[in-house]
């Protein structure tokens, strides 16, 4: 029996332990982007239950592919989101999860390994960086190992001390693991046939009463278990039936396990000490000392069936999975809790060969173990820092890219409507306008972003390439919205309108839409918001003395079906005449897609079955003279979205004959149009210049071909944003819009620019850009002039908010075509590297670089991005010093750059974050980076780039108002600068910016 000085001792420790893994694991917690994974439990568990639950069971529409755990990690998280969306929050379950792991891990230990073997246990996993790391993800993995600790603990209690209470605590968690993931059942089998396995041996020597009473309530319980994960068994069915594939192997490759055994026991570490093979060898020796020990072979032989029984899973069931550690997590508790038996034995040993066994001291011994266990640990100490930093995805470095470069663009579209969308309505909400409902009439600038593989640039021929970040491209895309089509004849009075949805023409045609969009990606017109419902109108009118004489519309639906689960979608088609009731056409529901004998037709290549209908719309739209062609889709829970491949309508009219201008000229009507003005640039515009290509139309707004000629002269390169067509599809008329690929203007001093706007009412500039070097410039727009006092070499971009704030970066390369030193203010014995993008010393003695920017808008706040890199000696004499001073004198630290004492070479593409809050607002800043000697490095690279931003009070700069057009533009500045003049305030996202 525990006595009450060993029970209030151990709780101490245990605290103590606690508290550790709770400072190692709450550490940064929001400072990661999430990664795809998290975004699969995020994405997963945003919509209303009502929605959640059914898709998650059926595996049914998302914006995240397929969910492979049942719904509880998700039901937790939807409860999150409802506070707010934050990563910190996201993870919170999870690292709670993981920090109450530690002292259930001591509750699991301590009655059969021992006190010192549990208190060990306890503290490796709470220095334990692959258990820190699993911790600190919006995925149910933590959650599941807790729910596996207390399931094990519970039941070896309930066994050995014939506690049926805590068999019924066992049925409740072994309920929890159910519906937490679907291994749960190979993990709850092996302690389903432990149990079996003791209740027989107990029942065989004598103790049957006890036995069957035990065996009764551990069959009550996992019954009552059972019966209450029923009503989720199918989904854990879809889910086997989606996997199985008889043919699959599992890859469990001598790489495998070593990868594995790295990651159990340093997951971070990049050195060469074995650490994964010395916990395992450490772990061998712990079960040999628990055979000896004899009262814990059976605690070893649950052990043991528990942690290898998901790899006789994985081989019998033959799913078609990408194994990783994650899967094999119960492994890594077992070698966790045998090696800390190790080295408890190995500490009381020592201490009895030495001491004796009398009065054993409970602290010495502790104290050693723990040494001990930062010995073993200390991979995983030397790493935590530089795993802190890591980042995964770079998704908020995406949005963030966005933000800056948002300019005069006020809308976003998705190449596919899925995986990026997510992403950009969880770190960008209301940055940018989402074509979830249809864009306003008019013009719009919009970013269209695309995965690199996808080759949208290629695509999308008229769109402007913005940039690539990682794996994704940006374009910018003109969107002219013409939501009324006109029907205008061509020959024998024939008129067709087709969209195959491999572009954008939907987004710019359709008179009005809720959730409907089409995705370039798969070639269909598809849901913006996976599952719910959706609806599409598109209006056709005649032109005045026309009407319909007859019309025939062909539409081809397709469907996807992964493992069988039939679908709950359907599409309604409804004619609405003018003036008419409407008229449904058709209901496209799975029951179209079957042949004559009832079976689902043959599915193509890619999985897709088609259905294809014909419509003969004469009777319901003859004699009228518009009418409206709507899609319904309703909300729907199965997998397999219905979804529209192209539509085609072909119509015959009655009236006079139409000139073919009539339909570049109807639409036109719809657009602003501005007209063109040479040496003028349209600015706080969205509109467009309009050209006829063949002179054929005729209008004070549109432009001839030879002033199209002088346009490009003047704009060399520029593509249109749309061409409008003759009935034929032959071009009419191009659409032009110069500040979509070039929101800014190059504007030297004394050469003032023009300037138009439409429309050429009064208006305000709510933000300015200006980039290059920058020093002290006056932007003076007519009478009103706007000093803008900030010094700060190139490449620097500023961005003001008249009346609110301001930002300022400045972002130095050192490649060889880069600016090196010529950006600093000041160096000392310091040099570029040949044939590398970084700064070193030229002796092997200190040296150091500074940078100064001034500002006469205070500056209250500093923040610093820089990839230093030191050959790490455990001494600690190789670093970086990033130093700050605010008036040139006094100088403070603000970061320093170590490594962890490997020997090797650190740091490089590990960035440093340096965030000063200043108590004072500043004018004067000067940053400086101290390199100790030969053996640090300060690189800037293009994919690794070094980065001030220096946050300014703008509230003094009053908000320029332009009263009359024409305006001139002019610039009091030493040297050209690039120059925006935009109608909305820029946003500057903080909670993008990682600080750590």
């Amino acid at each position: 029996m525990t006595s009450p000085s060993t029970a209030r001792s151990d709780r101490l420790v245990v605290a103590l332990i606690t508290l550790t893994a709770a400072w190692l694991r709450f550490q940064n917690l929001g400072q990661p982007s999430l990664w795809w994974d998290e975004f699969i439990t995020v994405g997963a568990s945003l919509g209303p239950l009502s929605q959640m639950l059914p898709v998650l069971k059926h595996l049914g529409p998302s914006d995240i592919g397929v969910e492979l755990f049942p719904p509880l990690t998700h039901v937790l998280t939807h409860w999150l989101t409802l506070i707010g969306h934050n990563d910190a929050l996201m993870r919170l379950p999870g690292a709670l999860a993981g920090v109450a792991s530690v002292p259930a891990l001591y509750l699991l230990c301590r009655r059969p390994l021992g006190r010192m073997t549990a208190l060990t246990a306890a503290l490796l996993m709470a220095l334990s960086v692959y258990h820190m790391h699993y911790s600190r993800e919006v995925r149910p993995y933590s959650l599941f190992m807790l729910e596996n600790l207390l399931a094990l603990h519970l039941l070896h209690e309930g066994l050995t001390q014939g506690r049926k209470r805590l068999l019924w605590g066992f049925g409740a968690v072994a309920c929890a693991m159910l519906y937490t993931s679907y291994m749960a059942a190979t993990l709850i089998a092996a302690q389903t046939l432990f149990a079996g396995a003791f209740l027989l041996r107990r029942f065989l020597t004598d103790e049957r009463g006890q036995s069957l009473s035990l065996a009764l309530h551990l069959g009550a319980a996992m019954g009552a278990a059972a019966a209450l994960y029923l009503p989720w068994a199918a989904g854990q069915l879809n889910v086997y039936t989606l996997l199985h594939d008889p043919s699959f192997k599992a890859n469990f490759s001598l790489d495998f396990i070593e990868s594995s055994l790295k990651e159990f026991a340093a997951f971070a570490y990049r050195g060469e000490f074995p650490a994964g093979w010395a916990m395992a060898a450490m772990a061998a020796v712990g079960c040999v000392a628990a055979v000896c020990r004899g009262s814990s072979r059976g605690f070893l032989g649950l052990m043991a069936l528990w942690a290898f029984m998901p790899v006789a899973g994985i081989f019998l069931a033959k799913a078609r999975m990408e194994l990783t550690s994650r899967y094999i997590f119960s492994v890594f508790v077992f070698l966790l809790v045998f090696a800390a038996h190790f080295l408890s034995v190995l500490v009381s040993r020592l201490a009895d060969a030495l001491f004796g066994k009398a009065d054993p001291i409970f602290f010495a011994r502790m104290t050693t173990a723990a040494v001990l266990c930062l010995l073993v640990s200390r991979p995983n100490l030397e790493s935590v820092s530089e795993y802190y930093s890591r980042e995964t995805s770079r998704y908020k470095d995406l949005v963030g890219l966005l933000a800056a470069d948002k300019d005069n663009r006020d809308a976003i579209l998705y190449f596919n409507p899925r995986n990026h969308k997510l992403i950009f309505d969880w770190y960008g909400r209301d940055m940018l306008r989402s074509a979830r409902e249809l864009f306003p009439v008019g013009y719009h600038r919009a970013i269209l972003m695309a995965t690199e593989s996808m080759r949208a640039a290629e695509k999308f021929p008229l769109a402007a390439a913005l940039g690539r970040f990682d794996d994704v491209d940006l374009l910018a895309v003109g969107v002219a919205r013409t939501p009324v089509t006109p029907m205008v004849p061509g020959e024998g009075g024939r008129y067709v309108y087709s969209d195959d949805f491999s572009g954008f023409k939907m987004v710019e045609d359709a008179y009005a839409a809720s959730n409907m969009v089409p995705s370039p990606l798969a070639k269909t017109l598809t849901r913006h918001d996976a599952g719910l419902a959706a609806w599409a109108v598109y209006r056709f009118q005649a032109l005045p003395g026309t009407s319909v004489k007859s019309a025939k519309l062909t539409m081809a639906f397709s469907v996807r079906l992964p493992a069988g689960v039939p679908t709950d979608d359907s599409t309604v088609l409804t004619v609405i005449p003018e003036g008419k009731a409407p008229v449904e056409a058709a209901t496209v529901t799975l029951e179209r897609f079957k042949d004559g004998s009832g079976a689902l037709s043959a599915p193509n290549h890619e999985g897709k079955l088609f259905y294809t209908a014909t419509i003969d719309l004469s009777p319901m739209v003859s004699g009228a003279r518009s009418f409206d062609l709507r899609l319904d889709c309703p909300a729907f829970t199965r997998s397999g979205p219905l979804e529209t491949e192209n539509f085609r309508l072909e119509a015959v009219l009655d009236g006079p004959a139409t000139p073919p201008t009539a339909l570049p000229e109807a639409l036109l009507a719809q657009l602003p149009v501005a007209p063109w003005t040479p040496g003028r640039d349209m600015a706080l515009s969205s509109s467009l210049y309009a050209f006829s290509l063949d002179g054929a139309v005729s209008r004070p707004d549109v432009g001839s071909p030879g002033e199209l000629n002088a346009y490009l002269r003047d704009h060399p390169g520029d593509r249109p944003v749309r061409v409008l067509p003759y009935p034929d599809g032959a071009p009419a008329v191009a659409l032009y819009d110069p500040a979509l690929a070039h929101p800014g203007m190059r504007l030297a001093p004394g050469e003032p620019r023009q300037l138009d706007a439409f429309p050429s009412g009064k208006r305000e500039i709510r933000a300015i850009k200006l980039a290059g070097a920058l020093d002290r410039p006056v932007l003076e727009t007519g009478p009103v002039r706007t000093p803008l006092g900030v010094t700060s070499p190139a490449p620097s971009e500023l961005t003001v908010n008249p009346g609110a704030q301001a930002e300022l970066t400045f972002s130095p390369l050192f490649t060889q075509d880069g600016l090196g030193l010529a950006a600093t203010a000041e160096h000392e014995n310091i040099r570029r590297n040949d044939g590398e993008d970084c700064l070193s010393c030229r002796e092997d003695r200190p040296c150091s670089t500074t940078y100064a920017l001034r500002s006469e808008l205070p500056v209250t706040m500093l923040r610093i991005t820089a990839f230093p890199r030191v050959n790490s000696a455990p001494s600690g004499q190789n670093s970086v010093s990033t130093q700050l001073s605010l008036d040139g004198e006094a100088w403070r630290e603000v970061n320093r750059y170590e490594g962890s004492g490997s020997g090797r070479w650190e740091g490089w593409k590990i960035p440093q974050y340096s965030l000063v809050k200043l108590d004072k607002p500043a004018r004067d800043v000067r940053v400086r980076f101290v390199l100790s000697g030969s053996k640090a490095q300060l690189w800037s690279a293009p994919d690794a780039r070094m980065r001030f931003e220096l946050r300014l009070d703008a509230a003094s700069v009053p908000v320029p108002v332009i009263s009359s057009w024409p305006a001139t533009l002019s610039l009091a500045h030493d040297a050209p600068l690039d120059v925006q003049l935009l109608d909305a305030p820029q946003p500057f996202p903080d909670r993008l910016r990682r600080t750590r």
